[in-house]
């Protein structure tokens, strides 16, 4: 990649395109899975409910796939979709 600061939007372009191949409903059943997650596990399995949550990128990839879900859904408002 060049130095020339303009040259993010096409690789920006590039990303969003990119973000459109994954459904926007697996992106949410994933969210949705993990909801069920922390509502029944800490009953079902305590002890293996304490090391997912105290593993730190558990909850990184939680926040990312909810920042990937934000970005996906401006990208549909924009294209009309």
């Amino acid at each position: 990649m060049s130095r020339d600061p303009r040259d993010f939007v096409e690789a920006l372009g590039a990303i969003s395109r990119l973000a459109s191949l994954i459904p926007t409903e697996h992106v949410e059943a994933f969210l949705a899975e993990t909801e069920r997650m922390h509502a029944v596990m800490p009953i079902l399995d305590p002890t293996a409910y304490r090391d997912i949550i105290h593993n730190p990128d558990s909850e990184r990839w939680v926040r990312l796939v909810r920042a990937f879900l934000t970005f996906r859904r401006e990208i549909d408002a924009i294209k009309g979709g």
